[in-house]
């Protein structure tokens, strides 16, 4: 049977929501290329947060999740039920590498995202960890990453430093060591002067001091900073990582630990001069991470891409800096493998501090490598990632993410025509919402992702497509598999037609 090629478009970010609303940035753009699409086209909504992805009700979606759940075609549960469950069920310390926090000689260090978003780490097991390990007598310095970005800009400075403070003085075993913004400490686009200025504090104490954290947070609210963007300082009376220390790496998600955790484990070569340490990672970030691993995730050998691999078919992954982990390691089900088949390309993100700067990002670049890549007809399955709905969004700027949606509409349009000349079968869909919800109901700067579900687009003029009700994301696998005549595969979720 001939197989039919397939662009699977998946626009990061990117829902509908409520037209009305004054404060969405996709209904506010202008987009005509989607009101041509959404008029020709067969189209539905998938559900892309909550149980539907492998979390809890009522939690967003991010990148990671989306990838995953889209790529294997299945629903896991996610790294946050899974530690959840392993702290209410009293499991976790009985893990090998957790034992080894409890059984520490010098002091243990947890490196962690302090917030409830849930997306990258979660308070809740940072303050859990530490407490069971202080209550042993050891010593526990934390350090501490604020966020901003998957909770409301300013939730740190103005109600969860209060929290924290609760926290350290419940306990003479427990001191803040260090703060640091996420946009330092967890950046994933290899801008390693902003890791280091994190690594500094957190191992050397080698940057801003102040004498506490009440100071710190009058500091950087007096100057108009925002918990993103705090620049790495420590508090006074810490000197540093020593000899024999144990640093623990609290975030579950990968992506955005990688640079920092190859750092404290030398396999970055920034410093010469790392004390002897044990590291401890919360997941594995990267196949040689040099560390013990509380949960080691199994790789989900049965993705889409090793569907294609298995059959002798041509696939290709193309994104920008910024999303190149999600439409690779992520889609693949937690492999870093390239498939027999594969080829990759990296359209290098623009070189600025916040996107908002530079709404388009690398969306024209990427376009035309992408219209190149079709018209070689080498490629059976396509998978490309547009960043701009997510990256944008998160900077909280209404009129650069009103610019972004149109950016996506004009790039979206163009692929689109060329997919047409080039006999691709088009598939539109997003990972999770964003872009489409800018101000919450308090009036505040909505940079986190949304609950909303995500449009999913199979650009073939066919008016007798209809699609099954209750629909997730798990559900693209198999469509993609349908509509590309090849045999669907029964361990992945039903397709998406009736």
């Amino acid at each position: 049977m001939l197989h039919k090629k397939i662009l699977l478009c998946i626009l990061d970010g990117f829902a509908f929501g409520n037209r009305d609303c004054p404060n969405n940035a996709v209904a506010k753009a202008k987009m005509p290329n989607f009101e041509h699409i959404l008029s020709k086209y067969p189209h539905t909504m998938l559900d892309a947060s909550g149980q539907a992805v492998g979390l809890d009700d009522g939690q967003m979606g991010n990148s990671e999740v989306g990838h995953s759940t889209i790529g294997t075609g299945t629903i896991n549960m996610q790294d946050l039920p899974m530690i959840n469950n392993a702290i209410k069920s009293g499991y976790f310390f009985n893990n090998e590498a957790c034992k080894k926090l409890l059984d520490a000689k010098k002091a243990v260090h947890i490196v962690g995202l302090y917030s409830d978003g849930g997306v990258h780490g979660h308070r809740q097991h940072i303050k859990y960890i530490a407490k069971t390990i202080a209550d042993k007598g050891i010593l526990v310095n934390l350090h501490i990453i604020t966020d901003g970005r998957d909770v409301k800009p300013g939730q740190f400075l103005t109600q969860d430093w209060i929290d924290l403070e609760d926290f350290v003085k419940s306990s003479k075993n427990i001191k803040l060591a260090s703060v640091s913004g996420r946009y330092y400490a967890m950046d994933r686009d290899n801008k390693w002067d902003r890791v280091k200025l994190a690594t500094d504090a957190m191992i050397f104490a080698d940057s801003l001091e102040f004498k506490d954290l009440k100071t710190i947070v009058e500091f950087y609210k007096n100057n108009s900073i925002s918990d993103e963007f705090i620049k790495p300082c420590f508090i006074s009376g810490y000197s540093g990582i020593e000899t024999d220390d144990i640093v623990f790496f609290a975030n579950f998600r990968a992506d955005r630990m990688r640079q920092i955790s190859s750092v404290f484990t030398s396999q970055k070569d920034i410093y010469q001069n790392i004390p002897r340490i044990e590291n401890i990672a919360m997941t594995r970030y990267f196949a040689d991470l040099d560390a013990s691993i509380v949960f080691e995730k199994s790789e989900k050998l049965n993705s889409l891409g090793h569907i294609y691999a298995n059959l002798g078919l041509n696939q290709l992954r193309i994104a920008e800096t910024e999303k190149y982990a999600h439409v690779t390691y992520f889609f693949s089900g937690g492999s870093d493998e390239i498939l027999a088949g594969e080829d990759r390309i990296l359209i290098p993100s623009p070189n600025v501090a916040t996107y908002d700067l530079k709404p388009e990002m690398s969306a024209f670049e990427l376009k035309d490598r992408l219209i190149l890549e079709m018209k070689s007809k080498k490629y059976d399955l396509i998978v490309c990632n547009i960043a701009n709905g997510d990256m944008v969004g998160h900077s909280g700027n209404f009129t650069a993410s009103i610019r972004a949606a149109e950016v996506i509409d004009e790039v979206a349009g163009t692929i689109l025509q060329s997919a047409v000349d080039n006999n691709y079968i088009m598939v539109i869909t997003a990972d999770h919402g964003n872009i489409e919800e800018m101000i919450d109901c308090d009036g505040h700067l909505h940079t986190q992702h949304t609950l909303n579900p995500v449009p999913f687009i199979v650009c073939i003029d066919d008016k007798n497509i209809a699609f099954k009700p209750n629909l997730g994301l798990a559900n693209i696998a198999n469509t993609i598999l349908k509509l590309a005549n090849i045999e669907e595969n029964s361990d992945m979720s039903l397709n998406c037609f009736q």
